[in-house]
């Protein structure tokens, strides 16, 4: 229902005014007739009726213009816009003078008066015509033929045809047609939503969500993007079977084994068991970890032998079901879980392996975390994994390395560098490593410098033109935490021990085989090398989930895809380049990309350093 409820009166306009359709001006006359060829400015491109207009006259094999604000360029190209016009900077009206445009659709009000008529006529080829959706009262001293200087100025009020609307929500369904949402508001903020539906600088529509009135954080900029609508009653189970994407086998190769993973309609839920919850999945994030459990990367740690299996480790949902002796729930609740390597791939584990890429999964109540009601499940979808990793990796907490040795304790004054501070775990890490008073430098890609550097890092090292070891010899860091997989080989972890103060910790969340040599110490040249693999535990993550409600911390989106572009989404995830997370919505088909959140951690409400949990500084053990 949230894919087309800002559909109606936004697609209606957009349609008739484009292809009249069941509709007309407000004189009788007919409207646009866009063909494959056609010149067609939308002015507005970003606002409802806009971006759908923008999209139905791309797939009509027009050439297509907008005007938008400046936030709003890329997505328009990306929509398959020819030329997207920032309007702050440039005047439309002066750039596109003589191109003979055989229609403009103004649903921003723009010809006010006669003089910006007649500017808007040096854009039109004679016969063309200007169509608005609103502010249109100078259009009547034209008379009934509307015409000027040879061309039409049409009003429109779209009329409210079931015909119409049925093609609307076929385009929709096909996939040909995306209604996206700016924000969804609650039902008792109506005033909000109606003030930003006229601001002007929404991508989209405004949605209002009846079944809830939720206070003013619950507001979602970017939905979907990511919906989390609140629910007017608590699921009903009605099903034996689900849709979900299962691996069949595995391949040490990244792309066949990504590939090689299919969508299946009528896979049987999984069963539950004592103390396990069953979750109605709305959101699942993709993960490094998910490809190299598919490619066989942690086979040294674990052997999956149960095939076909879902995979996935993070989900954020609702509760559909209860096993026997969960106390922790209630049918309904919000949650957000975990299902770990560890704890799903085990060759006696109880559930699993994995699950999360699918429309229900199961786990322990252990592993799963309650989420506030002001929290939406976006916000939250790609923190247990990542979230977890950085958390253990910095402060210890439940978990451990490899060998079962404490991990870090970053405290005020910690000097800290994190390799690949854009990706999941990565700008988690800097974010916390920031709150507990550490001294934070980071690498990254190029494109990513400015948004670390908004975070409140220190330093931020463009990996592409700075070798980092030869920037850092001899500082004496107390903690590198290795988000990319960077020390392959002894000649690397002997480099990057002189980065390290001695007795400091090189901790690696993938591609540590080389510290296999080094034995259980992990120990070379006085310094501490440590792989792990994070625990799932709720109490961690309910940790981070109060962080995140209390805005010490913000898991970035980079993406979000449908639940058919899961081979997308994985392989987004593994490329480098994202900024945070790259989430899947199972309740959506289409695939949006958008802007992260470059909050800067300095900007967010302090109380002298970030809360750590459990009343400690991190646990004993390194830095």
């Amino acid at each position: 229902l949230s894919r087309v409820a800002g559909l109606p009166l936004s697609g209606l306009t957009a349609y008739q005014a484009l292809f009249t359709g069941r509709g007309s001006s407000t004189k009788g006359d007919p409207l646009g007739s866009v063909t494959k060829g056609s010149k067609v400015l939308v002015l507005g491109g970003n606002r409802g009726p806009g971006h759908l207009a923008v999209q139905m006259a791309c797939r009509k094999g027009a050439v297509v213009t907008t005007t938008v604000p400046p936030s709003c360029i890329g997505w328009m190209l990306d929509l398959g816009a020819s030329r997207a016009i920032n309007f702050r900077e440039e005047d439309w009206a002066a750039l596109l003078t003589g191109q003979d445009f055989d229609l403009i659709l103004d649903c921003v009000g723009w010809a006010a008066c006669a003089k910006e008529m007649d500017r808007a006529t040096d854009v039109l080829r004679p016969g063309g015509r200007y169509i608005s959706t609103s502010n249109f009262k100078v259009f009547e001293a034209l008379g009934s033929s509307s015409e000027s200087r040879g061309r039409y100025f049409q009003a429109l009020i779209p009329k409210v045809d079931v015909q119409d609307l049925d093609a609307l929500v076929g385009m929709v369904a096909a996939g040909d047609l995306d209604v996206v949402t700016d924000q969804v508001c609650p039902f008792s903020e109506v005033r909000h939503a109606l003030r930003e539906s006229v601001a002007g600088q929404c991508r989209g529509k405004v949605l209002v969500c009846q079944c809830g009135a939720a206070p003013a954080t619950s507001r979602a900029r970017g939905v979907p993007y990511g919906v989390s609508v609140p629910t007017a009653a608590a699921p009903q189970l009605c099903t034996s079977t689900m849709k979900a994407w299962r691996c069949h086998s595995l391949d040490p190769f990244m792309a066949p084994a990504v590939n090689s993973l299919k969508f299946e309609d009528h896979v049987p839920m999984p069963p539950l068991g004592h103390g396990q919850v069953l979750v109605r999945v709305r959101f699942s994030a993709a993960d490094p970890a998910d490809v190299q459990l598919v490619t066989g990367a942690y086979s040294n740690v674990f052997n999956i032998r149960t095939f076909p299996f879902v995979p996935g480790f993070d989900a954020a949902g609702e509760v559909a079901a209860l096993g026997p002796d969960c106390a922790k729930f209630q049918v309904g609740d919000k949650v957000v879980l975990c299902l770990g390597l560890l704890e799903s791939c085990a060759q006696d584990a109880p559930f699993g392996p994995a699950g999360a890429f699918a429309e229900y999964c199961v786990c322990p109540e252990q592993q799963v975390s309650l989420v506030p009601s002001d929290v939406m499940l976006s916000e939250v979808a790609g923190l247990p994994l990542a979230g977890l990793t950085a958390y253990q990796a910095l402060f210890t907490g439940k978990g451990c390395s490899t060998s079962g040795q404490p991990l870090g304790n970053v405290q005020k004054g910690s000097k800290v560098l994190v390799l690949g501070g854009n990706r999941g775990s990565g700008h988690l890490a800097v974010q916390m490593a920031l709150r507990a008073g550490a001294d934070v430098t980071t690498t990254v890609p190029p494109s990513s410098v400015d948004w670390m550097c908004d975070l409140g890092a220190q330093r931020v090292i463009n990996f592409r033109d700075t070798d980092w070891v030869e920037e850092l010899s001899g500082q004496g860091l107390d903690l590198i935490l290795d988000c990319v997989g960077w020390a392959t080989d002894h000649e690397e972890i002997d480099r990057a021990a002189d980065v390290l103060r001695p007795g400091g910790q090189y901790i690696s969340i993938s591609n540590f085989k080389a510290f296999d040599d080094l034995g259980a110490s992990g120990e070379r040249k006085g310094r501490l090398f440590k792989a792990m693999i994070p625990k799932a535990d709720a109490a961690d993550l309910d940790s981070l989930v109060a962080w995140v409600d209390a805005s010490y911390l913000e898991v970035v989106t980079d993406q979000v895809c449908g639940f058919a572009e899961v081979h997308h989404a994985l392989r987004e995830s593994v490329a480098g380049q994202c900024r945070g997370k790259v989430l899947i919505h199972q309740c959506c088909a289409s695939h949006h990309r958008h802007q992260p959140c470059a909050t800067s951690c300095q900007d967010l409400p302090r109380s002298g350093h970030m809360p750590l949990p459990h009343g400690e500084q991190g646990a004993a053990g390194g830095a």
